[in-house]
């Protein structure tokens, strides 16, 4: 019979750890550049005081969770930029795009020589094309605002945009989409379902234990 209750409760457990991890929307990256390419195969182009656009698209039932620099060069150790983060509902073309409010409040970016930024998003943004840029840079310590140059190719579904202007190069970046909360209308219930059958399983088992510590 101890038997027969120990196989229950493992079992339990098992499916209360299933139901919550399969629960869950499963996350993808989406480079916004050729990754494939070497690294001897790119360029450091110094901005200045220019900005810095990149273009790109959330598909169709995906969301938006993350958008993510992977170097951002500086020119030389001990160096470093702070600059500003904004990202906007692409409308017609650039100029329209920026003269529209940001989606959520401008951030401030600070950091070294090729150093990796993140931008997560709190509440995920929806298929469609967006554009962020960075801006009004500021160099610290003789740092010098700068992007790594990947070449763009024919049917890129990202754009990069320097003072505006569409440039035939792509910068490092990439983006993390996830199934969209409209794909998986249960996930909650699922999360609450296995959250119960993990509890359950845990007083059961405790239970047992002090019966048997008793006996």
């Amino acid at each position: 019979m101890k038997k027969v209750f120990s196989i229950f409760v493992f079992m339990l457990m098992c499916c209360s750890l299933f139901v919550l991890f399969s629960s869950a929307a499963e996350s993808s990256i989406i480079s916004l550049y050729d990754d494939k390419l070497d690294v001897s195969e790119r360029t450091a182009e110094q901005l200045n005081d220019n900005s810095w656009g990149t273009k790109f698209t959330v598909p169709e039932g995906k969301e938006l969770i993350n958008f993510t620099y992977i170097q951002l060069p500086t020119w030389g150790a001990g160096t470093g930029v702070t600059c500003q983060f904004n990202i906007y509902l692409w409308d017609t073309d650039y100029a329209t795009t920026v003269a529209k409010t940001p989606l959520i409040p401008q951030q401030t970016l600070t950091y070294g020589d090729n150093d990796k930024r993140e931008i997560v998003f709190s509440e995920p943004l929806k298929a469609g094309n967006y554009l962020v840029v960075l801006s009004d840079a500021q160099g610290k310590n003789g740092g010098i605002f700068t992007t790594w140059c990947y070449p763009e190719k024919d049917g890129d579904l990202f754009e990069t945009y320097i003072d505006g202007e569409e440039a035939e190069y792509n910068g490092m970046t990439e983006i993390i989409v996830r199934d969209a909360a409209s794909q998986n209308p249960k996930t909650g219930d699922m999360n609450t379902t296995g959250f119960y059958m993990l509890v359950a399983a845990v007083l059961i088992l405790t239970v047992w234990i002090k019966h048997r510590s008793v006996a």
